[in-house]
Formats: C-alpha cells, structure tokens, sequence
C-alpha cells in the first residue's frame, strides 16, 4: 500500500499512460502492477482511476486530486473500503466527493459500462478551468507539471490538449502552445466547463488527466519570457528596457494590499520614495500590483479572498501609485506601474529589473518564479518563524537556480493581529495578519541589498534567470 502513496505517482503514471497506454500502480493485495486507463471523473478537481488487480478479480479506484493530482485515497467498491492517504486533504472533501462518485455512476451509468469495457482510451490533458487558477498554482503546479511530461514523451506520444473556460484566460501566462512549441496543433480552447463534457469524454473513450509539479524549472521561466514583449514603444516595459540598456537601475516594487501588508502603507511607500531617490538617484521605480486580462483592462484578475474587500484593492494600488508619483516629483526617480495592465507587462518589467522589495505573497510567481530578480520580502514575524511555505521562491527544492533573495529580519518587523485587513478570510488567522517596520533599520537593510543588486549588476542573469 505504501509505494501507492508516493506523491509522483499518479504524475508518474501519466507518462506511463503516454508510452504505453496505461497506467500501472501496485495492487494492496499482492504488490503487482494494476493497469488503468479509464478516469471516472468527480469534479474538476478530482478524478478517480479504475484499476483491476486481475488475481483477485478486484475493482478499485485511486482517486487523485489537490493541486498536485496526487492519490489522496483507495476506494475498493466491493469491500465499500476507502482507504485515505492524506487526512488533512480528504476530510474536507470526504462527504462531497462520495456524492459526487454516486451521482457520476447514477448519472452516466450506461455510458460507464461501454466506457470501461474499452481495452484502448485516448488520453486527453485537461487545464484547469476559471475557478482553480490562482496565479502561482497554475505556474507552480499545472505550466511547471507540463514542462515536466513533455521531454519524457515523443511527439507522437504527446496527448491533445483541452483549455476549458478559455473566455475566462485560464493561459494566464501566455499560451501553451507559445510557451511549449510542442504543442503547436494539440491545443484546443474550449467556452465550456470541464463538467459539461464529461459524458463526452466517455463516450470519446478518453481518459482524463492533468500534469502537475513541484518544481519551476530554469526552462520554464525562460519558456515563458521568451514569449514576454512590451505592450508598446512607450509602456512601462520598453521604459525599463531602455533604462537597464543604458544603465539606469529599475527597481521592482511589489505592492500587496489586501492583508499581510505593512500596517502604516502609505507612509511606508512615500518614505521608499525619498529613500531611493537620495540612494540610486536616477533610477526606475516599477509598481507592481493587480494584473488585467489581455485585451481586458476593466477585467482584474482577482486575488484570493478579494470579493468579500471593502474596496477593491486595484483601486487602493492606484491611489497609493498616484501618492507617490506626487512625491518623486523633482527627483531623478521615474515611476511607472503596471497596475492594471496585462500580467504579461509585469513580467516583461521585472525581465528588466535588477532588484525587488515586497512584500511575502502570490505576487512573488511573477517576480521569482519567472523573472527570478533577485531583492528583499517583507513579512510578518508570525511569517517568519511558522509559514512552511517560506522557502517557495528561493530554496532549490522549489525553483531551479534561484538568484539571492533576503527577507527583513524579524528584530524590524512587530505584528499587529488586531489591525484591520482590508480582506479578512474569517477566524483567527495570525498568517494574515499585518504588521508594523521599523523603517529607520528595514531600510537601512533595504537599501544595502538594492545597492548590492544594483552594483554588481543582474545577479539572475548570472544564475541563468533569463
């Protein structure tokens, strides 16, 4: 039971299923291998795989699912046994997922019964639909996971490709088929959602999967960039470009407003003002915040939590954008901000950045994850000393080369947990909290770090970060 545990298992199989035809995983009962090549599919989510330990005559279902599509459980129907390999992860969804399981057989029956009577299936990747994408999930996870499959398999080998909710942008990060040219040919977007089609997907005898990963390789963010131009001779993007050509420093300035954000911000943002235009003199200040969708500006892509704010969030970034415009008025600082342009104009700037500050939050994908500029976080002290996924964007288990990134020490930084937020997720949550600098010895340490970055130019192209 425990090699079915293996959290590469069910990704694994995937390039089994891609070489072979099917997937093989090891019988509980007497360890051999158990092919599967149908998907009984639960939500967008979750997909169970049915397996048949032949000695036995047995039928059993791995069920994967989580952001990884990893095993979460063992269904054996005959036994009505479910054996979970992840508490945490199936308590929450232990009571929708069995309804789900019945109302997919009840509903699909007949369609079931010639599905899994089929000896071949055709493989279909499935990209996760508007309600999954979160802007470092669909990086960390399903562009990474996809980078990972492709050079296991021969182009013969490679499965079509099915972008579901396609109106919505799901390709947040450029088109697949632009990022992995492999794919050109394989790629079909699709207006409807994953459920509508899954009485298709049987009686296409298709089965069902999505790659997923762990790691941002160096491939993938040079995959992305490649793809990544300024909107305009005249945006924020071809301003950096032409500054980092001649010299002239960009700095990328994270804002985060929603939650877990320096409590006095404004004040924070205008004293970065005065501080950089007395410590780099000419320079470009890019700030950075809520994304657009291509082609969309009124359409932002929202962050976790964000409909239940008092105020939107983007509105706040303007403000504050528009504060500090006011302030570097008469020095050599030039400010330009991508708030509110599309998620591709950010990642061209921070291409051309050589040092970052922000704060510790999904906006780091962009900055780390694919641009790879090396900086400074700011974080509260609860962050610090209990977040477990701290080490996401610059420790080698997560990112392949990762250029230098300092977090503001602890001794700086006091926790306010009775502050109000301007998203709050409910219930006492002190990850969330915000928290107070002292700016006198937080910048002190900033500004080292950006003169560092700066002088000894862009560290992340020394590391091969673009």
């Amino acid at each position: 039971m425990h090699e079915l545990l293996g959290t590469s298992r069910v990704q694994s199989g995937i390039v089994e299923l891609l070489r072979t035809g099917s997937m093989a995983f090891p019988s509980p009962i007497d360890g051999k291998a158990m092919s599967a090549r149908h998907s009984l599919i639960l939500n967008r989510n979750m997909y169970a795989y049915r397996c048949l330990d032949e000695a036995s005559g047995t039928v059993m279902y791995v069920i994967a699912g989580e952001a990884y599509l990893r095993p979460v459980c063992l269904f054996i129907p005959e036994g009505r046994l479910c054996v979970s390999f992840s508490v945490d992860a199936i308590q929450g969804q232990m009571p929708g997922m069995w309804q789900e399981f019945a109302n997919r057989v009840v509903r699909h029956g007949d369609l079931l019964v010639r599905y899994f009577a089929l000896k071949e299936t055709r493989p279909l990747h499935a990209w996760q639909g508007s309600t999954s994408i979160h802007l470092g999930h669909i990086l960390w996870n399903d562009i990474s996971g996809i980078a990972a499959m492709i050079p296991q398999v021969s182009d013969d080998q490679l499965p079509r490709f099915a972008v579901y909710d396609a109106a919505d942008h799901p390709e947040m990060y450029g088109p697949l088929d632009e990022i992995f040219p492999r794919l050109r040919g394989l790629v079909d977007r699709r207006h409807t959602y994953l459920e509508a089609e899954i009485p298709d997907f049987y009686r296409r005898g298709q089965v069902v999967f999505r790659s997923s990963s762990f790691f941002v390789s160096r491939m993938v963010r040079d995959s992305i960039l490649a793809c990544v131009k300024p909107m305009a001779p005249d945006s924020p993007a071809a301003v950096c470009a032409r500054a980092h050509q001649a010299g002239i420093p960009v700095v990328m300035f994270g804002l985060r407003v929603e939650n877990r954000t320096v409590v006095e911000l404004e004040h924070f943002c205008l004293h970065r003002i005065d501080c950089l235009a007395s410590s780099l003199g000419r320079a470009i200040l890019v700030i950075d915040g809520h994304n657009s969708y291509p082609g969309e500006p009124e359409n932002v892509v929202w962050s976790h939590g964000e409909h239940g704010a008092t105020r939107p969030p983007i509105v706040i970034e303007r403000d504050l954008v528009a504060a500090m415009q006011t302030r570097a008025e008469g020095t050599e600082l030039l400010i330009a901000s991508t708030i509110g342009l599309p998620l591709s104009e950010s990642l061209a700037c921070g291409k051309e950045s050589d040092v970052l500050v922000t704060m510790w939050g999904a906006g780091l994908a962009k900055y780390r994850w694919v641009c790879n500029i090396p900086g400074v976080v700011l974080t509260s002290k609860y962050g610090l000393n209990h977040r477990g996924d701290l080490p996401l964007y610059h420790s080698p288990r997560y990112m392949e080369d990762a250029s230098p990134l300092a977090f503001v020490p602890e001794d700086m930084i006091t926790d306010a947990p009775d502050a109000p937020l301007l998203v709050d997720l409910g219930g006492v949550n002190p990850s969330i909290a915000n928290f107070h600098v002292d700016e006198r010895r937080a910048f002190a340490f900033i500004r080292a770090v950006i003169e560092r970055a700066c002088t000894t130019g862009k560290q992340r192209d020394e590391v091969g970060g673009g």
